[in-house]
């Protein structure tokens, strides 16, 4: 697990050591061991290679001096966090014996001992135990096809001397980074945005879309970024660049099989094979790997899996408390489990004090993130990292298993139980007596019957998904955004619509409409909001986190599983909690749902009043330019009235937040 930066000037023009040398410094808490560069002529293939040296426990810096008196045009530094081959042989960037490949590589291919073999078979040969050389050998002998034959998580940029182009990819559901910017002189891509913006050259233009997006969804989506000219690689996808142009391809998608039948039986046992073998790969490693355990279906069954496969009593498993209230505290259950399952477990007490934590964190976030449960994570991964590199966790369950039943099957059977009575659909939140379009402000009648005429014009499956992505999209609406906007940004954002542009990313209807709201969630706010937590929240700290759940073979075959294996009733991730009766007591799979809430609207009117009036005062919102202080303020009042604005208060916190560490 590392940090990882490549800079290319394609003007030719020579990289700047110092500028390279901070983007790396960037990134040194995702990579704490090692530090290293390569620095190569794109013209000529000279090349040359610079590393950091551990003297004392304490990491000194390479010096970069030499590398001035040459013309190097491209550059691959990394921060590395040691997991595999912790010996000097897996230091990186890596190199290929000839000096042709050059790679900078973030994550871990979990199978690389088995493609090793396939390639030794070959006639390759390896002087190391990482992944990283397997992925330089496979790329030689597969080119592009090679992505298709790792199973893991990773970002990385490989330079091929004989192509004199670079090869960037994304692993398939994005658990693993990579932000961009690219102009006609230069192209830099780097595991956080913070890497990229060392270059004081790099515009830093506020993107006014990506931020619509954002106040909507509390987090940005891909492509997008805060900034204007940085872009994030969509999962699932890779690029070519060279001199001239810059080409993005799909190289993986999730495949529709609707024709999938097999036995409840067959299908437990198909399953838990999968499990079994996405935790064993998961557990390769060179030091300890721990867990994350939230005492929810998904981290206990990992959590259970993983404890049959290491030694008696030598999982180490970390959980946090929330005793100050209970309705809020999973620890219990998380308890419960690790007693039942042998581990030695690990709980961190939170308590309202945590959210200290927000300042810094929003800095670190590079842009504006708004999913409160972030700073549980973040202060479990502090802990962990004390003991542990590597954790697994449940990431993923509830998109590959429909753990989301009020948005994943409730949409569709309340629908269907309105639209089978006379006028029934007036009775459902998506039409004209619910949801109004801006919460604060009263509707006339004549309002309200114009809005009741704009949905009977939709057909039943668009008024389906618009009523889906408003199950999502609850920070706020449209018509709630232009409203907070001062008349100055609204000009940058006229007729920008964050439901109409989400409305496209659905994919095509399909038979099956459980399989069809997956992959939708599979592939934008898993990777936007639940990987994108949880990477930033470990790397923080230098902690590497696993997830067995989205080993993309085991995904390929549940999501295509027919809906009844996946919901049963009322019930979730039915035939997951059949496997997970095999491993754990009936009372922790079969609870009901309750997940990581942070009281917000408690809070908000209490212990943090004083925090949220600091933060979106008057001067502050009035300075910024963007948020009309107004309006801010009627909110709070509203909210301490009796109103719940809790979470688009927050929202805008978040936001205040990283406006204030970038601009002031």
């Amino acid at each position: 697990m590392c940090g990882i930066l490549c800079s290319w000037q394609r003007n030719l023009q020579p990289v700047a050591a110092l500028i390279l040398k901070k983007g790396v410094e960037n990134l040194r808490h995702r990579g704490p061991d090692d530090e290293g560069y390569v620095l190569i002529n794109s013209h000529t293939s000279e090349w040359v290679a610079c590393r950091g040296e551990n003297t004392d426990g304490r990491l000194a810096l390479p010096d970069l001096d030499q590398m001035n008196s040459r013309s190097y045009d491209l550059a691959l530094g990394q921060t590395r966090l040691s997991i595999l081959d912790l010996s000097p042989a897996g230091h990186q960037p890596m190199s290929s014996p000839d000096g042709r490949l050059h790679l900078v590589f973030n994550g871990e291919i979990y199978n690389f001992q088995e493609i090793r073999l396939e390639l030794q078979a070959r006639g390759f040969s390896f002087s190391t135990n990482s992944d990283t050389e397997v992925v330089l050998c496979a790329y030689r002998a597969w080119g592009v096809e090679c992505l298709q034959r790792f199973n893991g998580m990773w970002a990385f940029a490989l330079w091929d001397a004989d192509k004199r182009s670079l090869f960037v990819a994304r692993d398939r559901f994005g658990v693993k980074p990579l932000v961009y910017y690219a102009d006609a002189d230069r192209f830099i891509c780097a595991s956080e945005i913070k890497a990229i913006l060392a270059d004081p050259a790099i515009p830093r233009e506020i993107d006014a879309e990506a931020l619509h997006h954002y106040l909507s969804l509390t987090m940005i989506p891909a492509p997008f970024t805060i900034y204007k000219n940085i872009r994030k690689l969509l999962p699932g996808h890779f690029m070519w660049v060279n001199e001239k142009e810059m080409r993005i391809a799909r190289y993986w998608e999730l495949p529709v099989e609707e024709n999938l039948r097999e036995s409840e039986s067959e299908a437990m046992e198909h399953l838990d094979t999968l499990l079994q073998d996405a935790v064993r790969l998961r557990l390769i490693a060179d030091v300890p790997v721990g867990a994350f355990l939230s005492g929810g279906v998904d981290s206990s069954l990992v959590c259970a899996l993983a404890a049959r496969q290491v030694e008696a009593n030598k999982l180490r498993t970390f959980s946090i408390s929330f005793r100050e209230l209970a309705s809020h505290d999973e620890s219990v259950w998380a308890n419960r489990v690790a007693s039942h399952i042998g581990s030695e477990h690990m709980e961190y007490e939170l308590s309202i004090e945590f959210l200290e934590a927000l300042r810094g964190f929003s800095e670190l976030m590079d842009e504006p993130f708004a999913t409160s449960s972030v700073l549980g994570v973040y202060l479990l991964a502090q802990q962990a990292s004390r003991y542990n590199k590597v954790v697994l966790t449940g990431d993923g369950g509830d998109e590959v298993f429909a753990g989301y039943w009020s948005r994943q099957v409730g949409i569709d059977r309340t629908w269907d139980k309105f639209q089978r009575k006379p006028f029934g659909w007036l009775l459902a939140r998506s039409a004209v007596n619910g949801w109004s379009p801006v919460r604060w402000e009263d509707e006339t009648l004549l309002q309200r019957l114009g809005r009741r005429w704009r949905w009977e014009q939709f057909t039943d499956q668009e008024v389906r998904d618009r009523w889906y992505l408003r199950s999502i999209m609850w920070a706020a609406s449209d018509a709630e955004m232009h409203r907070l906007y001062t008349p100055e940004w609204e000009n940058q954002v006229h007729g920008k619509n964050t439901e109409e542009w989400f409305l496209k990313q659905i994919p095509p209807i399909q038979s099956d409409r459980l399989s069809r709201w997956q992959r939708f969630d599979l592939s934008t706010t898993l990777a936007d909001e639940m990987l994108a937590k949880v990477d930033k929240a470990t790397m923080a700290w230098g902690l590497e986190a696993r997830t067995p759940m989205l080993d993309y073979r085991l995904v390929k075959y549940v999501i295509n599983l027919p809906s009844q294996y996946k919901i049963r009733g009322d019930q979730g991730k039915y035939i997951l909690k059949r496997v997970g009766e095999r491993y754990l007591p009936q009372d922790v799979l079969y609870r009901r749902k309750q997940g990581f809430n942070v009281p917000l609207a408690h809070w908000f009117r209490g212990a943090l009043k004083g925090f949220l009036d600091d933060i979106l005062s008057e001067e502050e919102l009035q300075a910024q330019g963007i948020i009309q202080s107004g309006i801010v303020q009627h909110l709070i009042a509203d909210h301490q009235a009796g109103a719940d604005y809790s979470t688009l208060l927050f929202n805008l916190i978040c936001f205040q937040l990283w406006y204030r560490s970038q601009y002031r």
